[in-house]
């Protein structure tokens, strides 16, 4: 079962619900380090009328990761039942290889300089359930099969 991550921005309001969802599932102290999910909006100018489009992202977990790919120290792996991109950072050396080769800019770093991501909520998926954001979005913008 691939686990393939996918956002439905015309159906996103901006509600924040799936980055709360995420600070509550992986117990983020927002005043130490970013959340794995974040909300973003564009604000545009069509026929006079303003319009705003709002984005949530996080990691995607790539079928081809290029973070996987630079880290010097393999702290990155896919889960072969799910193909969730996994980070152990025990032995990450805070080098921002992975962060400067995310297209997605979804990893961050705590302040012990440890790369941190989207765990994929692999351990609900496991368990036949929805990643915690996709799980909470009211509007389903948010969507894996």
């Amino acid at each position: 079962m691939r686990v393939n991550f996918k956002f439905h921005s015309e159906l996103c309001v901006g509600c924040g619900s799936c980055v709360i969802a995420c600070i509550n599932e992986n117990n983020i102290d927002v005043d130490q380090m970013m959340c794995h999910r974040n909300l973003s909006k564009t604000e545009s100018v069509c026929e006079d009328r303003i319009q705003i489009t709002y984005y949530s992202s996080a990691c995607m977990h790539c079928s081809d990761a290029s973070c996987m790919e630079k880290c010097p120290k393999s702290c990155y792996s896919v889960d072969t039942e799910t193909g969730i991109v996994v980070l152990d950072n025990t032995d990450c050396i805070g080098c921002r290889l992975c962060a400067k080769a995310c297209p997605n800019k979804a990893i961050h770093f705590t302040a012990e300089k440890k790369a941190v991501k989207c765990n994929g909520c692999i351990h609900r998926v496991k368990e036949n359930l929805a990643p915690l954001c996709v799980a909470a979005c009211p509007r389903h913008a948010i969507t894996i099969d």
